[in-house]
């Protein structure tokens, strides 16, 4: 994302209601998630078997590859359901907020479902 993404991006975490603690399941361990994505920016269409940068809560970063998206192609200012598999295995909870990036781009937000 360049400068000029800024204001979406801020406009877009904005959308997204806050978190209460009664709202957020406990922790688990897994290399495998689906999550609610809006896609922000793309250079091209997205897919499985496409690498991301996944940013969560805490500063933590992980690589995952799509495995699955609904619908099946994805392009900018798409709204979907997509599964990631994780190179390692993660801590997440439902809720969750996540961060997705593509090379040095910030590409779009979820939430774990």
């Amino acid at each position: 994302m360049t400068g000029e993404g800024i204001p979406a991006l801020i406009e877009a975490v904005q959308e997204c209601p806050p978190q209460k603690i009664s709202e957020v399941g406990i922790a688990h361990e897994t290399d495998r998630l689906r999550a609610k994505i809006k896609i922000l920016y793309l250079e091209h269409i997205m897919t499985a078997g496409m690498p991301l940068m996944v940013h969560m809560p805490g500063g933590r970063e992980a690589e995952a590859e799509i495995y699955r998206t609904t619908p099946r192609i994805l392009r900018e200012g798409d709204v979907a359901v997509i599964t990631l598999h994780f190179v390692r295995p993660i801590s997440v909870f439902t809720k969750m907020k996540l961060i997705f990036r593509l090379k040095n781009y910030t590409i779009g937000f979820g939430t774990v479902l």
